[in-house]
């Protein structure tokens, strides 16, 4: 899987039971984008992505592979086809 947009990569890594491995980038707001957001890619060996954790990252750089197999990567989607949950939030106030 590759970087959607330019992002800084804040996490990547273990998310959770349900989701395993996840990456997390943050998209700021700028041109034709009033609020920040954030992509969430879920279900993803986010190898590729660990040693970028902190940097920021162009758009078609790769981040991750669409995982399967292992637990700890693919969280509940094992026994599954290989896929993952791709999700964009708008950064929300405190």
């Amino acid at each position: 899987m590759f970087a959607p947009a330019t992002i800084l990569i804040v996490h990547a890594g273990y998310l959770g039971k349900t989701a395993g491995e996840a990456v997390v980038g943050f998209v700021p707001a700028g041109s034709g984008q009033p609020k920040a957001r954030y992509v969430v890619l879920v279900h993803i060996d986010a190898g590729p992505a660990k040693e970028k954790r902190g940097q920021v990252v162009d758009a078609g750089s790769l981040v991750g592979v669409i995982a399967a197999g292992d637990e700890a990567v693919v969280g509940n989607a094992l026994g599954r086809p290989p896929h993952l949950h791709f999700v964009i939030r708008e950064e929300q106030a405190d």
